[in-house]
C-alpha cells in the first residue's frame, strides 16, 4: 500500500495528478492523506486533517505541521502502509529522520519549492533525500540541494501537452500589445512597479485576471490613484480554459516576479500554460530557472536586471527585432524535452509502484 502525503488542499496541489494517474494505471492500491487548510470540502481524500491556517501564522504552521505528521503516522500504521510518496520538503522533515529510516528506499520525496529548512539543515536535509528511492524536482536549480541525482517533473498538465504540443503559431502581435496576467496576483507590489514604466503608454495594454486578492487589490488601488488608463481587470475564469483565453486576450504573457530566492529557482505552471498556448513570456533575468529556459529555447522577452533605458521602450524595441519562426522552433523543442523528462519521471513511479 502507498501513501501520499499531501500538506495542503489537493486542490491546490495540482501535481499530485500526476503521480494518480500512474498509480490509478497500475492498478495499485494507495491513500491520500492531505491536510485540509483552508476549510474545503475535498473529495478522493482517505485521511483530511482539518486545521485551518494562514502561510503568515507561523506559530500555527509549525503546531500544524507537528500534529499532521503525528497522525499520518498513525493512520500509516494502521492501514498497512509500506511506501510513501512525500510532497513538498516540510513534512518529510517533521515525519524526522528516525521515522525515514523505517521506509529506506521505500519513499519519493517530491521537491516543488525553496524551504527555508533546506538552508538551514543542509547536511540533514542531503541525509533524508539519501535515504529516499527516488527525489523529484520541478526545477532542476533545487537538485544541488539533495546531494543525489534527480528526476525532473514539470508543472506542466501531460494532457493539455499531448493536445497543443503541434498548435500553428499566431506570428505577430497586436497594436497595443496586450501583456496578461492570469490567476491569483501574489506579486503586487512587483507589479505595481512595473506598471509605473507603462503609465498610460498607447503602445502596450495590461490586462490582469483572476479572483480577488490582496495583490490583485494593491494594483486595482494604484491605477485608480495614478488614473492609468492602460490597465483592465477581468474577475475569475475557469482554469480549464487559460489556453483559449491567452491566444484570445495575450500577446505576451506576464510573469514577472520579485528578485526573491523562491522565485530565483522555481518554474511555475504559468510558464508551460504560456508555450502550450503559443505565446512569448516576458520575464526577469533575476528570476534565473525560468529565464534560462527563455533564453535557450527562445520563448519570450527576458528583461535584463540593470537596464539603461525605460522599461516600456525596452519592451517595445524588442517586439520589433522578435523572431517567431525562432520561438516556434524553441516551443517545439521544449515541449520535447519536457515530454521526455516526464516519461522518465513517469518511468520511475512505475518502477517503484512495483516493486
Amino acid at each position: 500500500m502507498i501513501g501520499i502525503i499531501v500538506p495542503g488542499n489537493k486542490k491546490y496541489t495540482p501535481y499530485i495528478q500526476n503521480y494518480i494517474d500512474v498509480l490509478n494505471e497500475k492498478h495499485c492500491d494507495y491513500k491520500v492523506m492531505s491536510w485540509n487548510k483552508t476549510g474545503l470540502q475535498e473529495d478522493e481524500i482517505d485521511l483530511s486533517f482539518n486545521y485551518t491556517v494562514k502561510d503568515s501564522d507561523r506559530k500555527r504552521m509549525l503546531w500544524g505541521y507537528i500534529r499532521f505528521t503525528k497522525v499520518c503516522k498513525k493512520y500509516i500504521k494502521s492501514n498497512g502502509i509500506d511506501k510513501l510518496i512525500i510532497l513538498t520538503v516540510a513534512p518529510a522533515f517533521f515525519f524526522g529522520l528516525r521515522y525515514l529510516t523505517r521506509f529506506k528506499g521505500e519513499y519519493i520525496l517530491d521537491i516543488r519549492d525553496d524551504s527555508p529548512l533546506v538552508r538551514r539543515f543542509p547536511g540533514h536535509f542531503k541525509k533524508i533525500c539519501a535515504l529516499a528511492r527516488t527525489v523529484v524536482v520541478s526545477s532542476d536549480e533545487f537538485t544541488p540541494w539533495t546531494g543525489r541525482e534527480t528526476v525532473l517533473c514539470h508543472n506542466a498538465d501531460l494532457e493539455q501537452l499531448r493536445l497543443h504540443k503541434n498548435d500553428t503559431i499566431t506570428d505577430k502581435f497586436k497594436t497595443p500589445t496586450r501583456i496578461v496576467f492570469a490567476g491569483v496576483m501574489i506579486e503586487g507590489p512587483c507589479n505595481v512597479e512595473i506598471l509605473k514604466s507603462f503609465q498610460n503608454d498607447i503602445r502596450f495594454e495590461h490586462i490582469i485576471i483572476g479572483r480577488d486578492s490582496s495583490g490583485k487589490q494593491l494594483i486595482q488601488d494604484y491605477v485608480a490613484s495614478s488614473g492609468m488608463t492602460n490597465v483592465v481587470f477581468e474577475g475569475a475564469y475557469n482554469k480549464n480554459e487559460i489556453i483559449d483565453i491567452y491566444r484570445e486576450k495575450a500577446d505576451l504573457i506576464n510573469i514577472f516576479r520579485a528578485r526573491t530566492t523562491v522565485n530565483r529557482n522555481a518554474l511555475p505552471n504559468k510558464l508551460y500554460e504560456a508555450v502550450l498556448a503559443g505565446r512569448p513570456i516576458i520575464v526577469f533575468e533575476h528570476n534565473l530557472a525560468i529565464a534560462k529556459y527563455a533564453k535557450k529555447y527562445n520563448l519570450g522577452i527576458i528583461i535584463p536586471d540593470n537596464l539603461d533605458v525605460g522599461l516600456n521602450d525596452f519592451v517595445f524595441e524588442r517586439l520589433k527585432s522578435f523572431n517567431f519562426r525562432e520561438y516556434e522552433e524553441g516551443r517545439k523543442v521544449f515541449l520535447e524535452e519536457v515530454e521526455k523528462d516526464m516519461k522518465r519521471f513517469v518511468n520511475s513511479i512505475e518502477l517503484f509502484s512495483s516493486r
